[in-house]
């Protein structure tokens, strides 16, 4: 029984390690594509916003992936928050009005003084209307399955303990020991599983993990690429209501914002990766989980475990 342990373990293993390694790039590129995504927004429709949002966006995206990578300081609603209150006073400048819009050399310290004013009355302003909100609230329901598995990369060091806690199913488990152990049964404990069988039950192991990881895949890269529209509309919001926001901060100032596809490829190739490095050897015969054969006929669904 150890030796069934043992092997399923380090199957288990190599699954989730090859997993983990495809995340770490995935949400990387990912964060990369919607950030740059998100910075052509202000070239092609704010252009007066655009050498000065950039450092705003990289900052955004940045601050996303430090809370994506499981960081235990990390927040949410302060990135998206800190995000609102830098473009708030570009946004009222450039924007809402435009005639002080650029300073002299000379009003350089004023304007950063104002500047900071703008960031502090954009609370209580609240130019952008409710889409700051939304966008924290949209990023917060899709980023948690993601900074969880981010947490499991952190410890690529202790992937061991981390798989050995996580079982396979029930039915995985029968199929490797079927492919692996049942030939020692018969006193063939030398013959290798058939490529085409330890592919289907690869397969077969795969299939839960596939759709879990997909589907919450999915929501991530909706609520990333959704991050360019919620900014939109938040200064379509701040210029609907521009009157009322200058007014508002006059008076203040008187006082004193497929891979769908390739996760399907990832998985669909991955059983042929796993299964290549172990059983491709030149031989005559193989285990098909039921006896030594020539060649395994691969099933046209996933076989039943």
């Amino acid at each position: 029984m150890d030796g069934t342990h043992n092997w399923t373990y380090y199957t288990s293993y190599k699954i989730t390690l090859s997993c983990f390694f495809f995340l770490s790039e995935n949400f990387e590129s990912l964060v990369t594509f919607t950030s740059n995504l998100t910075s052509t927004l202000f070239d092609s429709a704010y252009s007066a916003l655009a050498s000065d949002c950039r450092p705003l966006v990289f900052q955004l995206f940045s601050d996303i992936k430090r809370h994506l990578s499981g960081d235990p300081n990390s927040s949410l609603d302060s990135t998206v928050r800190q995000f609102y209150n830098d473009l708030f006073p570009l946004v009222y400048r450039r924007l809402l009005n435009p005639g002080i819009g650029h300073m002299s050399s000379q009003s350089l310290s004023s304007t950063s003084n104002h500047d900071d004013c703008l960031r502090l009355t954009q609370q209580d302003v609240s130019p952008f209307g409710l889409h700051p909100r939304l966008l924290v609230s949209s990023l917060s329901r899709a980023l948690v399955v993601g900074r969880a598995l981010s947490r499991l990369l952190k410890l690529a060091g202790e992937v061991m303990n981390v798989t050995e806690k996580a079982t396979l199913s029930r039915e995985c488990g029968r199929g490797l020991v079927r492919m692996q152990y049942c030939s020692h049964c018969r006193g063939l404990t030398l013959i290798r599983p058939c490529t085409g069988l330890c592919i289907d039950i690869m397969r077969g192991c795969m299939v839960t993990a596939t759709l879990a990881t997909s589907s919450n895949h999915n929501n991530m890269e909706l609520a990333l690429l959704a991050i360019r529209n919620h900014v939109n509309d938040a200064i379509l919001h701040a210029q609907l209501h521009g009157p009322h926001i200058t007014a508002t901060v006059s008076g203040r100032d008187d006082g004193i914002g497929g891979s769908i596809q390739r996760y399907q490829w990832f998985f669909s190739e991955l059983p042929e990766m796993l299964c290549e490095s172990e059983m491709e050897v030149e031989q005559h015969t193989c285990w098909s989980g039921q006896d030594v054969v020539e060649r395994f006929v691969c099933c046209i669904t996933c076989i039943t475990l």
